[in-house]
């Protein structure tokens, strides 16, 4: 009999009880979207992908569960029912709340109710049990619709948008396993085996969120969209939300810093929910990546965070001279629920040198520039370019701008000032500019005599100048962010471009980094979508930019920038094979001198960091009160990281050290012991 019904009075849109099954359409879920037609974030749009994400590893020791169920309408019986499966270690296989303190809650063996169901749904659940079918997710919406999904069957009732009815007919059709669905008055997630995921029409920042997994290689462990519209996205342990109450905040951020799974979760009426742990979160063996967030001692990535009070992070992990993870952790605003990306833009601050380094020995192997890293930045001077002018204003009116009466040494080259090899005035760093206020773009020799308008009025600032203090040439290192100021004058000079379209012709362009930028005064970079700059005190009341590019100019999301990292590891060729600078320009960047000194990096002990040396190069970046940044990878194991976090400062424990560096150094440190890195990348 029941292999025969199509339809009922309660609105079943495909059913196969015990036989046929009639697809509803074979629909891949929305259409692509055309430029009237954009509902789908980023570049991806119902995606359903190779099951290549395996489950988060879950131990069933200490099962514990969070919950507030004081607003649902049937709590004494929700409560007992949550605290008999907790007794009875009885895992949750998918729950729902709905309109009037309506839920259901089931197991590989029960179904659990209460409250108004929606009209049918109950008599189709113990249908659908009765015939041997295992109930796999089940989902009630804000207008009292509901699906219902078993093995070889699936039920639809009540107000159900045809998008979500014809995703579900094509999962079925297609034999694809669902393990959670979530619908909307018009749009709808579902969650499949492994990392297939589809969805439509659920918003810019949700479908952002879920396309975001392909470069995490997180697995969207849940959706869970509330009745209000407010949602939650659990991608691993990494939970996202919006519309949130500060109680179940802080309560997915309490699992996750415990260390519980984050198994299921139930968005109720009126701030309602139930977080609910089927055990303890595992890191798998040999997963460098899940090594770092699942750390040592009882503390995580996301218990170093709360007790650092870092909001945001990101990190990207290179093996086999691949950037195999790109992780975003936390929020890119304090106090605002727009969530971490790998995508996300973050303040590189001094790893902006690296990408100078870098863009400079690509110069010098460019053959359509007469240009040579060892040649005297002197007498590498073009008239009325910066260099000319810089030199010809400091030797003019040396007491206007804070110099010494001497003349700058012609035995200084590129080569000097990208090893910090340089007998000039100690400057006070690169100054930072809020967004939009006024700055002189293309005027580097300006900067070089100390220019600043890091505060009003602008003027000549003597801390910020450029100079010798001898004259004679080559000392030993004196690390200094004006060090690459020079440089970049000189590559300006060489090429006729500023130093954002060299980055840009070199890098940006030809390897299709859409996420590192060099020019952020521009309009090039979505401010919305930048890792928000903090000090321990909070926000910035504006972003800050720096106009010294090669010094700490570059904005950049780590998968980005770990790509350029890749070409100094990889003997010149990016993750693609792709012959991008001649691996002679990459030995003379690592060669060590002074020690462990290259272009633009540091080697991790002394000695080269070339290939066969087993020494990993690395660098770290901060600006004061807004951002801090650190990178290593070592080209005889082609493995690397790149962190960053949008907070500077602070000391929470009180002793003595920079909480966001301490927090930086912990991942360091769990890094180093996954990889077995013979140093420490510090």
């Amino acid at each position: 009999m029941f292999s025969r019904i199509r339809r009922s009075r309660f609105g079943l849109q495909s059913l196969a009880l015990l036989g046929g099954f009639v697809a509803s359409g074979a629909l891949t879920g929305c259409a692509a979207p055309t430029a009237e037609d954009v509902r789908c974030a980023d570049d991806s749009c119902n995606e359903a992908v190779s099951e290549s994400t395996d489950e988060l590893l879950v131990s069933p020791i200490n099962k514990l569960r969070w919950q507030v169920t004081s607003p649902f309408g049937d709590r004494a019986e929700l409560q007992q029912t949550l605290a008999n499966l907790a007794a009875s270690n009885t895992p949750i296989v998918d729950m729902t709340a709905g309109p009037g303190g309506a839920w259901v809650i089931l197991t590989e063996e029960n179904v659990y109710s209460g409250g108004p169901l929606p009209s049918g749904m109950g008599f189709w659940l113990s249908l659908i049990k009765s015939n041997g079918h295992a109930l796999k997710a089940v989902d009630i919406n804000s207008d009292g619709g509901y699906v219902i999904i078993a093995d070889g069957t699936y039920h639809i009732g009540g107000s159900v948008n045809q998008l979500a009815k014809d995703a579900v007919a094509n999962y079925y059709s297609k034999g694809w396993a669902i393990r959670d669905v979530e619908t909307t008055p018009n749009g709808y997630v579902i969650l499949g085996d492994g990392n297939r995921v589809s969805y439509d029409n659920t918003g810019t920042q949700l479908m952002a969120l879920l396309a975001d997994r392909l470069k995490s290689k997180r697995r969207v462990e849940q959706v869970e969209i509330g009745l209000d519209g407010g949602w939650v996205v659990i991608s691993d342990q990494e939970a996202a939300v919006a519309q949130a109450s500060s109680t179940l905040t802080n309560s997915l951020k309490a699992a996750a810093k415990n260390g519980k799974h984050l198994s299921k979760l139930m968005l109720g009426e009126d701030g309602g929910f139930v977080l609910w742990s089927n055990g303890n979160a595992v890191a798998s063996r040999g997963n460098v990546m899940e090594a770092v967030e699942y750390g040592a001692g009882g503390q995580n990535i996301w218990e170093r965070m709360d007790f650092y009070g870092i909001p945001g992070a990101s990190i990207s992990i290179i093996e086999g001279n691949q950037v195999t993870y790109s992780r975003g952790y936390g929020v890119l605003k304090q106090g605002e629920e727009q969530h971490v990306l790998a995508t996300t833009v973050f303040d590189m601050a001094s790893l902006s040198k690296f990408v100078g380094a870098l863009t400079m020995m690509k110069l010098d192997s460019d053959g359509a520039y007469d240009f040579d890293v060892d040649d005297s930045i002197v007498n590498t001077a073009v008239d009325n370019g910066h260099i000319d002018k810089w030199l010809t204003a400091g030797e003019a009116n040396p007491g206007k701008y804070g110099f010494a009466n001497k003349d700058v040494s012609t035995s200084l080259t590129t080569a000097h000032f990208m090893r910090h090899q340089t007998d000039f005035i100690q400057s006070g760093g690169s100054p930072g500019y809020q967004r939009g206020s006024k700055s002189l773009g293309g005027e580097t020799w300006q900067y070089m005599l100390g220019w600043n308008c890091s505060t009003t009025p602008c003027d000549y600032a003597n801390a910020d100048a450029a100079w010798t203090t001898t004259g004679a040439g080559k000392i030993t290192s004196d690390y200094d962010s004006v060090n690459f100021l020079i440089p970049q004058a000189v590559a300006e000079d060489v090429s006729g471009m500023e130093a954002y379209e060299l980055i840009a012709k070199y890098w940006t362009t030809p390897m299709n980094l859409k996420y590192l930028h060099a020019y952020t005064s521009s309009r090039g970079m979505d401010i919305g979508k930048v890792a928000w700059q903090h000090g321990p005190n909070g926000p910035q009341d504006k972003l800050f930019v720096y106009p010294w590019t090669f010094a700490g100019g570059v904005y950049a999301a780590p998968m980005d920038y770990a790509e350029l990292m890749i070409l100094a590891m990889n003997q010149g060729r990016d993750s693609t094979g792709v012959q991008r600078i001649p691996a002679a320009s990459i030995d003379r960047m690592l060669t060590a001198d002074d020690g462990n000194v290259g272009f633009g990096l540091f080697g991790d002990r002394s000695g080269d960091m070339t290939e066969g040396t087993d020494n990993a190069f690395r660098h770290n970046g901060s600006h004061s009160s807004r951002a801090r940044t650190a990178m290593c990878g070592n080209p005889t194991r082609d493995e690397g990281i790149v962190i960053t976090v949008n907070i500077e400062g602070g000391d929470r424990d009180n002793n003595g050290s920079n909480d966001s560096l301490e927090f930086i150094n912990w991942i360091r440190n769990e890094y180093v012991k996954a990889t077995g890195f013979n140093g420490n990348c510090q």
